[in-house]
């Protein structure tokens, strides 16, 4: 810092405003020196904002004032400077292939009874559109053809190289793996379990039974009555 040689008292501002659920704090020279930092509170953020305008007289008279808008655009130049450096290092990260393109998730294996079968968990890829210092956001998708917004925290997700997702489980950096599928296929029809899903195969079966039991392809008409019972109840809970 440069001290004026005619003795001339420096102009010393120093302020506080809150910023991030916590207070920035800042002190300066006109034309000068400055230092800043953040406090718990406000208090806290002008015994240091003072204490910083003290030092930086060094020991001689000062014109010290106090102007908490010094701080609201001094805390403004601090974040636009820490975006740009942001910015510039995702720059670097992109270049050398380090920020990622795409974020990867598993999709569970599920069974669909109006198709009747079970689909098997495939690897889903999640877009980025956007990275900041604190969030990572991707798309993924809501319906078919439609696509929802979503976030990551970065700091985790760059420290483990993967992190929790409510919708599914783990969203990673690379395509992981696929788990082992274990199908789930719904039981045949029970007529002690009238509330369980029937899949067409399985209404079809009961079809079948049930003409084998007609009297005229040698069944009986107990057996009949008791076939045409399950397979009316089954289909009314047939999946569609």
């Amino acid at each position: 810092m440069t001290r004026p040689e005619d003795h001339t008292p420096p102009s010393i501002i120093w302020g506080r405003c809150p910023g991030g659920g916590r207070w920035f704090w800042t002190a300066r020279i006109v034309g000068g020196e400055d230092r800043h930092g953040w406090a718990s509170n406000r208090n806290d953020a002008a015994r240091k904002a003072n204490r910083a305008a003290v030092l930086l007289a060094v020991g001689q008279y000062a014109s010290i004032r106090i102007n908490d808008d010094d701080a609201e655009l001094k805390l403004a130049a601090v974040i636009a400077e820490k975006h740009a450096q942001a910015k510039a290092e995702d720059k670097k990260r992109t270049a050398a292939g380090e920020t990622p393109v795409n974020l990867y998730a598993v999709e569970r294996g599920y069974y669909d009874h109006g198709a009747c079968h079970w689909v098997h968990s495939r690897i889903v890829r999640l877009p980025v559109t956007k990275t900041t210092p604190r969030r990572i956001y991707f798309l993924r998708s809501s319906e078919p053809g439609e696509y929802e917004r979503g976030y990551i925290d970065r700091q985790d997700f760059e420290a483990r190289g993967w992190v929790y997702s409510s919708r599914y489980n783990k969203i990673y950096a690379k395509p992981p793996e696929l788990p082992n599928d274990k199908p789930f296929i719904p039981p045949p029809f029970r007529s002690e379990y009238p509330y369980a899903p029937v899949s067409e195969l399985e209404l079809k079966r009961l079809k079948i039974a049930m003409r084998d039991a007609h009297p005229d392809k040698g069944g009986s008409s107990e057996a009949f009555i008791k076939a045409r019972a399950e397979y009316e109840h089954a289909r009314d809970r047939v999946s569609r």
